[in-house]
């Protein structure tokens, strides 16, 4: 959403005006006829009060033709509040009408006209100035005028404005900034708080109390029941988050190596050991002091509602531990199958129930461990005893208003009292048709219970962002209330109630515009934040002092900020470092086509890409197509020369080399000791991490290009993708040598055929062409003997004779 500019609001003002200035004008022609007609002094003065009105609207747009807009709009809002505030002492009956319509009418015209800081302020004088309207209607005065048509008229057209106003809000609401949209609310709630209060003061107490304890239990249960599901996701999120430590997973992972019959029958034999061992005994102290359980206990340090954490492995045996255990096998436990879904892994959350092992009232929570460094499989299952005393203190806060609320949580056919000393779950009194209709019912009920009416809500506990594990469980949060002490008459007049009414919305018009600006304010800093950050200055950082939502916001966005601005230099040093990688791929290239010897070739390959690149070894291997073999060429450092000095080969298919000249693909192995083909060389003992690149043609593989590290996952796709381009440009200089050595051989073998010819025909005879023959062949032959045999029968090959 973009920021109204100063033009778009000069505009909007010009609008406002003409606006009011036409509806000004269309209302005076039938006050006109109304004052013509009845001719008492109110009129005259509503009249003049109109016309004064006029006036200010084509003043308001004077200034804002001069680019005074803010100016204007105050005059223009200035002349509708006394003529809002006048009206009530004149007419009887207009001051709760022309109430609501204030509201409206300086919120609109404030919002589409002033500044955000400035409307804020207009929209609270509108807001006073409405109560005010009110409160002098129910002032009982001798200037007031009773006129049943002008009420009329005044009603239809508020009515008609408001209307207006509100689809008009309901339109544009998402588009409002922060401070807008809390205001809005909190004066739509002032609004109907006060319209209420005048216009149904009538009605008995007893509707009005019942509507009352109705939604206020529903809200409580409500916000009961949504208390216990965030608490309960969140400690779910907790969890997961404790599942995600390396530690916990590497333990859990190295519990169990293995066959599992044998490593079942091995947690039989340590169960019971574990049931008669001492406290001091190593196999417990093993499991209550390992690094998994240092991690466990700081976790129970930090979060010490959750009294007992345990780990197990993939078959439940016991890993890790924060006190001792009843058993060392879990595996056949209800929790634990259940978690482990049959190797699935799933979240648990049991029923409240009394853990016998930590002696604690609460409930049995499972998360599922996944190995996230490898194939994801589940490798263990982490377990705590969360105690229901947080639960209960939670659900509690607010109950002290009216001991008469009781609170149960309702699990199946049975509940649980949420009270302090909770130990048990008991049958439940309702019967089966009330509670499916109240678990149906969207509010409240009115039901007989214990001999008396009593006021029922129930609220499923389901989280707001969808937590399986908690949505499953089938929870509802049960508050009744006895109608008798609920709804305790209240006599009160019309009148006080309206003043009571009044008196609130002006405290809570005030505590909402208070607590608007203390909310958007913090909102306001982080959008200023995130604009900047969005235009490229990833110093900026949001200053919010406080611990509340917004407090985590800022430091989530400040986080995230910083982690952004690290990605960024990090994705800039990867690509300086890509860039030098491909400009050292494009030297090699360079470099090696003007070598046209293929050992010096391949000598300088090796070399500038192990300087290039820091590799602990880089050499060529060259494939044989007769034996099948890759023979080394050339390599780096004293291994290379040593490997070469002793023919060193591979064949073809074997280790990675082989492999990648068999398959023509690129073979990368981060971590040579998991690959199961890996060949070791005695003379690369410290090689750990290895890449093996084909030199090939589109047609054939000419050899391998392999290269080595000795730190583990240090080389990458990355790696790979440079080499390629190296390999690459190998197999091209190969080609390109190998045919300047064929064809300075034809070269040379066609002169020494043009010399020899040359010499057969300076000969005078047959003998003597035969002896240059002899001679010239055998020196370029190297022969020791050469001989000339004649022979009269020719071949005929098909020919005529």
């Amino acid at each position: 959403m973009e920021t109204p500019t100063r033009l778009d609001r000069l505009q909007s003002a010009m609008r406002v005006s003409q606006i009011v200035l036409v509806l000004v004008l269309l209302a005076l022609m039938p006050l006109f006829v109304l004052t013509w007609a009845t001719r008492v002094w109110q009129l005259y003065t509503l009249t003049a009060l109109v016309v004064g009105l006029a006036l200010a609207t084509a003043v308001t747009m004077y200034l804002v033709q001069h680019s005074h807009h803010t100016r204007g709009v105050a005059v223009l809002l200035g002349a509708i509040m006394v003529v809002i505030l006048t009206m009530p002492l004149l007419f009887e009956g207009i001051g709760v009408l022309m109430g609501p319509f204030t509201i409206f009418v300086v919120w609109q015209i404030a919002n589409a006209t002033l500044m955000p800081a400035r409307a804020g302020q207009a929209m609270v004088v509108g807001l006073l100035g409405g109560i005010v309207a009110v409160l002098l209607d129910l002032l009982d005065l001798n200037t007031q005028l009773f006129l049943p048509s002008l009420t009329a008229w005044f009603g239809v057209l508020s009515f008609v404005i408001i209307l207006a106003f509100g689809v008009l809000i309901l339109r544009n609401y998402r588009d409002y900034s922060v401070r807008t949209k809390l205001l809005s609310v909190a004066l739509f709630i002032i609004l109907l708080i006060v319209s209420t209060t005048t216009m149904i003061a009538g009605e008995a107490v007893k509707r009005t109390l019942t509507e009352e304890v109705g939604h206020d239990l529903q809200t409580l249960s409500h916000s009961r029941a949504f208390a216990v599901s965030e608490l309960l996701g969140q400690q779910v999120s907790v969890l997961q988050a404790l599942a995600l430590d390396q530690v916990l997973q590497t333990a859990a992972m190295e519990a169990t190596v293995g066959d599992e019959t044998a490593v079942l029958n091995t947690m039989a034999n340590l169960d019971a050991q574990w049931q008669t061992a001492a406290d001091d005994d190593p196999l417990v102290r093993d499991k209550l002091e390992n690094d998994a359980a240092a991690t466990l206990l700081r976790f129970q340090a930090q979060f010490p509602i959750h009294r007992e954490l345990f780990i197990t492995d993939r078959y439940g045996g016991l890993v890790a531990a924060t006190s001792r255990t009843t058993d060392y096998y879990q595996g056949d436990e209800v929790w634990w199958q259940a978690a482990f879904a049959n190797g699935a892994g799933r979240v648990y959350i049991s029923e409240p129930e009394l853990d016998q092992s930590s002696d604690t009232f609460g409930l049995l929570m499972a998360i599922p461990i996944y190995n996230n460094q490898g194939n994801g499989e589940m490798v263990g299952i982490l377990r705590t005893t969360y105690s229901f005393t947080e639960l209960v203190e939670l659900l509690n806060i607010g109950l002290q208003v009216d001991d008469s609320v009781e609170m149960v949580l309702l699990i199946g056919n049975q509940e649980l009292p949420l009270v302090q000393d909770t130990r048990a779950l008991q049958q439940t009194q309702l019967d089966m048709a009330l509670l499916t209709r109240l678990k149906e019912a969207d509010g409240t009920l009115v039901e007989p219970l214990d001999g008396e009416l009593q006021f029922l809500s129930a609220t499923r506990v389901k989280t707001l962002y969808h937590v399986a594990a908690v949505d499953q469980l089938d929870w509802w949060v049960l508050l009744q209330q006895p109608q008798a002490e609920a709804l305790w008459p209240l006599g009160v007049q019309q009148r006080l109630s309206t003043l009571l009414g009044v008196l609130l919305a002006v405290v809570g018009g005030l505590i909402a515009a208070y607590a608007g600006n203390v909310l958007s304010q913090p909102i306001a800093v982080l959008t200023e934040t995130a604009v900047r950050v969005r235009n490229g200055d990833f110093e900026a950082r949001a200053h919010v002092d406080s611990n509340d939502e917004t407090g985590i916001l800022a430091e989530t966005f400040n986080a995230m900020t910083v982690q952004l601005q690290a990605t960024l230099q990090n994705l800039d040093f990867r690509v300086r470092e890509r860039t030098r990688a491909l400009e050292v791929a494009a030297q090699i290239g360079r470099r090696i086509s003007t070598i046209l010897d293929e050992e010096e070739m391949i000598t300088a390959v090796v070399e500038q890409t192990q300087k290039a690149f820091n590799y602990y070894h880089v050499h060529i291997y060259l494939l044989d197509k007769s034996t099948n073999q890759l023979t080394i060429a050339s390599g780096t450092g004293q291994p290379g020369i040593s490997m070469r000095r002793y023919g060193h080969h591979i064949n073809l298919g074997e280790g990675l080399v082989g492999r990648a000249a068999a398959t023509n693909i690129t073979i990368l192995a981060p971590d040579v000791t998991r690959e199961p083909r890996w060949l070791p060389n005695k003379w690369l003992p410290e090689t750990r991490a290895e890449l093996a690149v084909p030199i090939a043609t589109e047609k054939e593989v000419l050899g391998v290009l392999d290269v080595q590290r000795t730190t583990i996952g240090s080389l990458t796709e990355a790696d790979a993708n440079v080499l390629q381009l190296v390999a690459n440009q190998v197999a091209i200089a190969l080609q390109n040598a190998r045919q300047y050595v064929l064809t300075q051989h034809r070269a040379e073998r066609q002169v020494l055929i043009n010399q020899i010819g040359q010499q057969i025909q300076n000969t005078n005879s047959i003998d003597e062409a035969l002896q240059v023959a002899v001679r010239e062949l055998g020196r370029a032959l190297a022969t020791d003997y050469t001989q000339v045999h004649l022979t009269d029968e020719l071949p005929t090959n098909g020919l005529p004779d």
